[in-house]
């Protein structure tokens, strides 16, 4: 390392402490004007409103969706998802090559030489096997992968991941917050340390954590760095206080602000966008009660519910949100049977329940209040009425656990985008009552779950024999989607959007459904403003 490549550093850690020191709205300017040396727009810095502070920043810990805008430009992965879709793609920045064997169980990876993580160390073929032993070590690794088999090293920048059967959904699993690549300089750190800090190879890293702040700085070793040099993450749970923080222009990007009742009020160079997303709302039948045991009412409340959602942007008309599932088979809607007059006549030729039907929903979203207080006024002219049961603590989760519901109002999200994940959570009758809140019972359904998760192909499998195994996942997924059309174990209402409220200079970037509050960092930049520049100046 030469003795000005040295200086370099040591002024960045510097600069990056004495913004440490003093972290908040105010300081990360001042800290940017320092380093305006460092090369053109190199001054901007990106602030961002988010309703929830990260529990951990480990990428490998279980789940923590409020974590993952500080994870995902902090860390490399091997794929990551095309924009605006989860079609898994090879992550360029890292990755000088890959493919995947004629059997469906190797996938071999060569790296690009020269990628480093933030402690210096080389990201190679070590340090790759390093972050999936660590990965597969998680209870989160071994329920995201489960036939990951081991990483075989085949060069110092050259490795395969080997599987124990063929699993399409494999690719699109490596682009997951949970796969990014982890320095091997971890394990000279101490057993939390990733709790509250970063140690990855993306263009960012954490510099600071404080007063319900997180401060990341583009690495300063990077020959090609980001426009952004700065990304202040600010934590704020009242609705109200965002839009206070909004409004004093002090992000550029905030979360579901509480929005005044005149919208003109709205200030100069701030747009309200509502970002796609693949969290769905769905309404569960459970069928093990009397009323909604019988097929055809629970068609009848699919189609009345349908009619009442026609309008909503995101609204489903099969079981496969739009673009999540690229290469699935998709179902769209009967125009036989699906709509509101079909829906009324099976509703009166049968009668009305004895009793009032009771709809159960979690008490803590708002939104599932308002739906569900929109399907019984939907219902209601039809003759069929519904008792509203808001779920809350202990009370709440018997009611789940011993069923006694006969509607269940949720939402659910893809953990791995796969369609036979999918609708396998939903109709497996083996699965806990949080992933087939139906309580649905299909022995052909069973099984048709079991054939696609246990093909599996053979270590001289040729192009043919994998083709030939894709294409019966494929029929038999489909036969699955069937029963699931025919069954109506549950009513796919549409997709949810997430509220976001942006500077008109983020110009340019695709936010992706998986992760709508993920702002691309790396590839972003502020345009210049139309007006008022004085007012927005970083």
């Amino acid at each position: 390392m030469s003795e000005i490549f040295k200086m370099q550093r040591t002024l960045w850690r510097i600069l990056a402490l004495l913004a440490a020191l003093s972290l908040g709205w105010a300081a990360v300017p001042a800290l940017a004007g320092l380093k305006a040396e460092a090369g053109p727009g190199r001054d901007q810095v990106f602030r961002a409103i988010y309703s929830e502070e990260p529990r951990s920043l480990d990428p490998q810990d279980e789940p923590d969706p409020a974590a993952w805008p500080v994870i995902m430009p902090a860390y490399d992965r091997l794929m990551v998802f095309e924009p605006g879709t989860a079609k898994p793609v090879v992550n360029q920045e890292v990755l000088q090559a890959a493919r995947v064997a004629p059997n469906g169980l190797n996938y071999i990876f060569a790296l690009r030489e020269g990628r480093t993580f933030s402690d210096g160390l080389a990201l190679n073929s070590e340090a790759a096997l390093y972050s999936f032993d660590r990965l597969m070590s998680t209870p989160t690794g071994r329920r995201l992968f489960p036939h990951l088999h081991r990483l075989e090293i085949m060069s110092p920048n050259t490795f395969r991941l080997i599987l124990r059967r063929p699993w399409p959904p494999f690719l699109a699993s490596l682009a997951l917050p949970q796969a990014s690549l982890i320095s091997p300089g971890l394990k000279d750190r101490p057993g939390d340390y990733l709790k509250k800090n970063t140690l990855g190879s993306g263009q960012y890293t954490l510099y600071d954590w404080r007063d319900h702040t997180i401060g990341l700085m583009s690495r300063p070793e990077l020959m090609n760095k980001p426009r952004l040099a700065f990304a202040m993450f600010h934590y704020e749970p009242e609705p109200g206080a965002r839009w206070k923080k909004m409004i004093a222009h002090e992000a550029h990007l905030t979360e579901s602000p509480a929005l005044p009742a005149d919208p003109g009020e709205l200030p100069p160079r701030y747009s309200l966008k509502k970002a796609p997303t693949y969290e769905v709302r769905y309404l569960a039948f459970n069928t093990g009660r009397s009323y909604v045991r019988m097929r055809n009412i629970r068609r009848a409340i699919s189609f009345v519910t349908a009619e009442l959602f026609k309008d909503k942007p995101g609204r489903l008309a099969g079981f496969f949100p739009a673009g999540l599932f690229y290469n699935a088979p998709g179902r769209a809607a009967n125009d036989e049977y699906d709509r509101l007059e079909e829906g009324a006549r099976i509703l009166k030729e049968v009668g009305p329940p004895l009793t009032p039907l009771t709809l159960a929903f979690p008490a803590d979203d708002p939104g599932l209040a308002g739906d569900a207080a929109a399907i019984r006024d939907a219902l209601s002219p039809h003759g069929l009425p519904l008792s509203l049961t808001p779920l809350t603590g202990s009370a709440g989760r018997r009611i789940i656990e011993e069923g006694d519901y006969d509607l269940l109002l949720g939402t659910a999200s893809p953990e791995i985008p796969a369609p036979d994940l999918w609708l396998g959570r939903f109709l497996d009758s083996t699965a806990s009552v949080d992933g087939n809140p139906a309580r649905f019972k299909n022995s052909r359904a069973d099984q048709l779950i079991a054939e696609i998760a246990g093909a599996v192909g053979n270590e001289g499998d040729g192009p043919g024999e994998l083709r030939l195994l894709e294409m019966d996942r494929a029929a038999k997924l489909a036969e699955l989607a069937e029963i699931a059309a025919l069954e109506a174990p549950y009513a796919f209402l549409y997709s949810l959007e997430k509220d976001l409220a942006l500077d008109e200079r983020l110009v340019g970037i695709t936010l992706n459904p998986m992760w709508p509050t993920v702002w691309p960092l790396a590839a972003s930049n502020l345009a210049p403003p139309v007006s008022n520049s004085e007012n927005m100046a970083p």
